[in-house]
């Protein structure tokens, strides 16, 4: 049996939160496995950013990239996922 997949992005705002946390709802609510998309939260056209050209990305601002990392990863946390999120 196949899982229905659930795909919430998050980006550090309010809203994001509130859209995981419906997200996170719905799926434990139907057996849903969801995964959650992270988008920089403050581009700007001064920000490092990559595209992804044959499948290699550019490289980032390292510093940023960690940061965000952590920050999304604890956002994700916050919603006490599934194993199989």
């Amino acid at each position: 049996m196949t899982r229905e997949t659930v795909v919430v992005g998050i980006d550090q705002s309010v809203q994001s939160e509130a859209a995981l946390q419906w997200a996170a709802d719905y799926a434990r609510r139907t057996g849903a496995t969801l995964r959650a998309v992270a988008v920089h939260p403050r581009w700007s056209p001064s920000l490092p950013y990559s595209v992804g050209v044959a499948g290699i990305p550019m490289t980032h601002e390292p510093a940023m990239v960690q940061s965000g990392h952590v920050a999304m990863q604890h956002l994700f946390d916050s919603i006490r996922p599934e194993s199989h999120w």
